[in-house]
């Protein structure tokens, strides 16, 4: 049987990671094959929510899949995101995209709006989501929620590049 410690004599130790959350894009879809688009995209997600929000502040926010504690991490570009949805809104502006009626930007016709997939159940990850789907929706971008079960999302979904957006952790 576990011998149990007082309240006052148990310890929480938090130790670097390198398991992260990120957003992976399908360039097969011409949505993403400007990079302004992405640009725009990355420049109105605001980490802070996620970091501080989900995570109690206990994880850091990163620029690259590399951690900080590896010998290939390069230091430069640690702080390179500057949450700027004005500028989002720019790059958009300057790609083509004008705000629709109901706010959502159009170019051709087309709305810019994709789906994101991440698995069915990951309360983590659709916390995420919801983050990621306000942020955007106020540059003008609808980003629709689509999640399934993880061996459907890495089946043939995933393998042959099914999906639009997907939200995967790497550990």
């Amino acid at each position: 049987e576990a011998k149990k410690l007082p309240a006052a004599q148990a310890k929480v130790l938090v130790t670097p990671s390198t398991t992260y959350e990120s957003v992976a894009f399908n360039f097969m879809n011409p949505l993403f094959q400007d990079r302004r688009v992405r640009q725009a995209l990355y420049y109105a997600m605001d980490k802070r929510p996620v970091v501080n929000g989900i995570f109690g502040g206990l994880v850091q926010e990163a620029e690259t899949y590399v951690p900080p504690q590896s010998w290939a991490y390069d230091s430069r570009v640690k702080g390179a995101h500057k949450y700027n949805p004005d500028l989002a809104k720019q790059l958009l502006d300057r790609a083509g995209w004008t705000p629709g009626p109901d706010g959502i930007r159009v170019k051709n016709g087309q709305r810019l709006a994709f789906d994101n997939s991440t698995t069915s159940g990951n309360k983590v990850r659709e916390q995420i989501q919801q983050i990621l789907q306000q942020q955007w929706r106020q540059i003008g971008v609808d980003m629709r929620i689509s999640n399934m079960p993880a061996s459907v999302l890495f089946g043939d979904f995933y393998r042959l590049s099914r999906f639009q957006t997907v939200l995967i952790g790497i550990a």
